[in-house]
């Protein structure tokens, strides 16, 4: 292996990526409007009394207790995270001989 292999395979796996993150997000942007009629349907957004409206929609939007909701979630993910990463930091770990021999 050269110098030069690892920026190949570099340079391929982000033209990989960019043309697979392009295609979903064109995907998406599509397909908003079933997804956010969806949504709607079955009450995750609203159409009355919004104090967050999403964008490239026909109004639908967040109002306070679903704002609430979602604020609630995100606290939660990032409780979450931040408490695996702390026990991932207090784990004791190999002595470096050790995880050379796996």
């Amino acid at each position: 292996m050269n110098e030069e292999d690892p920026l190949a395979v570099f340079a391929g796996i982000a033209g990989i990526l960019i043309v697979f993150g392009s295609a979903i997000a064109g995907a998406v942007a599509f397909g908003w409007d079933r997804v956010s009629q969806w949504l709607v349907d079955h009450q995750i957004l609203t159409l009355d009394n919004l104090l967050i409206t999403l964008p490239g929609d026909a109004g639908a939007g967040l109002d306070a207790p679903r704002i609430a909701i979602a604020v609630a979630l995100l606290l939660l993910l990032a409780a979450a995270s931040i408490s695996l990463r702390r026990s991932r930091l207090r784990r004791p770990r190999p002595p470096r001989d050790a995880r050379q021999r796996r």
